[in-house]
């Protein structure tokens, strides 16, 4: 059967926005989603085989999985999730099955899977029901997204980042945070630049020019005055912009980050 790689024209027309997913016919898995209008859903294919020659080795995981389907002679299965939308609604569509499907080639989470992604009820509750952070001392607000959940908050918080060795170490008090929510409370002993076994998680090369600290949990009273607390809507980022903050209560003055 001759592989389909375009809709016609009158399906085009149909199916306006969508999102699909990527499926891997060696053990169905899905390992890509995404969303667009008329081929899109077949370009990364495409894109693979438009070369004489691949090197898989030095290719994102996404194509480097389509080059390995097609080496075996098998094909991409294509699924259409949802279509008939317009651009607002797929890119929440997008994003909630972005969190569906772990284990992802995505490279980027979906729009708002930061505010109004995957929760537990408990941290719905909390975040909604609850009093604003006050930033009453110079402190550095860092988000530690998802990574928590499997390295407890401590160890998600602090490594490794691509900050100032220079500018962080005059901070010594670090708040972790989860989308609106704060998580954890922490004491700086010392910064320290990345090397290799110094982090075991993030034991990577690669990361050789970011930072982290060593610390301890905040005490009781500090602790409840931070953690569990609503951050401002001032203090979460827009747009692509890193994910930490310095902030500073001088004047109520909130530094940005200057990486």
């Amino acid at each position: 059967m001759m592989m389909l790689d375009t809709f016609p024209r009158d399906a085009a027309a149909v199916l306006q926005c969508y999102v699909y997913r990527l499926v891997d016919p060696r053990n169905g898995e899905t390992f890509y989603v995404g969303r667009g209008r008329n081929d899109r859903v077949f370009d990364h294919v495409k894109g693979v085989l438009a070369y004489n020659e691949f090197d898989p080795d030095g290719a994102h995981p996404k194509l480097q999985r389509i080059h390995e389907i097609h080496a075996l002679g098998m094909e991409v299965q294509h699924i259409i999730h949802r279509h008939g939308m317009d651009d607002s609604t797929a890119k929440e569509v997008e994003a909630a099955l972005i969190d569906a499907y772990p284990g992802l080639e995505n490279q980027m989470t979906g729009e708002g899977s930061n505010d109004r992604g995957v929760r537990h009820v408990q941290e719905i509750l909390i975040e909604h029901n609850t009093r604003e952070l006050v930033i009453d001392r110079p402190l550095i607000l860092i988000s530690v997204g998802k990574t928590y959940q499997e390295r407890g908050v401590y160890d998600a918080v602090r490594s490794v980042w691509r900050m100032s060795f220079d500018r962080a170490s005059q901070y010594n008090f670090v708040l972790a945070r989860h989308g609106g929510l704060v998580l954890g409370a922490y004491h700086v002993d010392r910064w320290l630049r990345w090397e290799p076994g110094i982090f075991e998680w993030d034991d990577d090369p690669v990361l050789k020019n970011r930072i982290g600290f060593e610390g301890k949990p905040a005490e009781p009273e500090v602790w409840e005055r931070y953690v569990h607390t609503r951050v401002p809507q001032q203090l979460m980022p827009k747009g692509a912009q890193t994910p930490f903050r310095y902030c500073d209560p001088q004047g109520g003055d909130v530094q940005h980050s200057e990486e």
